[in-house]
């Protein structure tokens, strides 16, 4: 699998608990693990960014055909609970160009939750 991947706005500087950190790799390792089983490319672009150290953000981008009868499996469920449970929230956004997966976490930073 070829994956181009890109990190911004101070995305290694964020200040993530473990919990938040295991959720953000286990989300991206889903959306890889997707793309392998149900698309016919094998390439993927990953970005994180930590725009303003308040929020971080991750997308996994797959170029994709459209597939009018997608629907949300375990995988994703279990990815958008894992995230949830450290206040943290799931997209999915597909047409018939691409699969998008993007999370996003707040981050708890000293003097503000």
């Amino acid at each position: 699998m070829k994956i181009h991947f890109s990190v911004k706005h101070g995305a290694f500087a964020a200040p993530l608990t473990g919990e938040q950190s295991f959720a953000i790799y286990r989300a991206v390792q889903e959306a890889l693990t997707n793309i392998m089983k149900h698309s016919a490319t094998r390439e993927a672009k990953i970005m994180f960014e930590s725009p303003g150290g308040s929020i971080f953000r991750f997308e996994v981008t797959n170029t994709t055909s459209s597939n009018p009868f997608f629907q949300e499996g375990y995988g994703l469920k279990a990815m958008r609970e894992r995230l949830e449970k450290v206040g943290g929230l799931l997209e999915i956004d597909h047409d018939e160009r691409q699969f998008v997966v993007r999370g996003s976490i707040r981050l708890i930073t000293e003097g503000r939750a």
